[in-house]
């Protein structure tokens, strides 16, 4: 069995053909996948019974140093702001920006920008609702 080690890694969104990592990242989550159960208990049945259904493979998130400026943060904004009528594509790479771990496509369901303090830096956060299947 092989062991991800975790030296970072990076979530990039296919921009006019070309992967673009999302600047100034500082933490990624997701994808967060999990079964759908339908109850399929009968009249006699002595215990609940279930039945698998899709999967849903939920969403991501990506912590970023905000910059509006910054090509792949401004293209995530003008997303949720004008969805497309197709989802756009993102992968997930490890640290060595070669290895993929995943590839989904998914939709910009929210941007929220953290408070900012005299001590702070403003961070950013995006959440992508994933559509289909991972690859």
């Amino acid at each position: 069995m092989a062991i991800l080690r975790s030296k970072g890694g990076t979530l990039k969104v296919s921009i006019s053909s070309s992967y673009t990592a999302i600047e100034a990242q500082t933490e990624w989550k997701g994808p967060n996948a999990s079964m759908e159960m339908i109850e399929s208990t009968g009249l006699t049945d002595t215990s609940a019974t279930f039945e698998p259904t899709l999967v849903d493979n939920g969403e991501a998130t990506v912590k970023y140093w905000y910059d509006p400026a910054a090509t792949a943060q401004a293209y995530l904004r003008t997303q949720l702001n004008s969805p497309p009528s197709s989802a756009d594509t993102f992968k997930v790479y490890k640290a060595d920006n070669t290895t993929v771990l995943h590839t989904f496509s998914g939709y910009v369901r929210a941007i929220e920008c953290t408070a900012v303090t005299a001590k702070t830096l403003h961070e950013a956060q995006a959440t992508i609702k994933i559509t289909g299947a991972l690859t």
